[in-house]
């Protein structure tokens, strides 16, 4: 489990963010002793998503030409539509269901290298990666 040196920060980072989310997790325990239910997200992907991590990597593979893609084509990725985390966060909510869940997708293991392959093959692009 992430720390963090110093639990009263207001900086949100890639330093930080673990070990604060860690501190979350465990306040709402605290709070809610019979259960909380606690979800853990991947990459959260759909409709209205204002970050556009992930559609800006589908859109490059599908451009062509040469691509510098992140780390090794072997790496794993896993993500989730907004709308089916709300509809299990939904769900847990009425059922009163508690625990830790790690909502992540696909049910079969997906690697960046499948997913720009993919993308490139669906565009019929002559892309190239890097």
């Amino acid at each position: 489990m992430a720390t963090v040196q110093d639990p009263t920060t207001e900086t949100i980072d890639g330093t930080t963010y673990g070990g604060l989310k860690a501190l979350c997790e465990r306040a709402a325990q605290t709070a809610f002793p019979t259960g909380a239910s606690i979800l853990r997200l991947g990459y959260v992907v759909g409709p209205h998503d204002h970050t556009d991590r992930w559609t800006s990597w589908i859109r490059r593979a599908s451009r062509g030409g040469e691509m510098l893609a992140p780390g090794q084509p072997e790496m794993p990725i896993q993500f989730i539509d907004a709308r089916d985390v709300a509809a299990f966060a939904l769900h847990v909510t009425e059922q009163g269901t508690t625990g830790t869940f790690n909502t992540t997708g696909p049910a079969t293991r997906l690697t960046w290298g499948e997913l720009f392959e993919t993308a490139k093959q669906v565009a019929h692009a002559d892309t190239r990666f890097t």
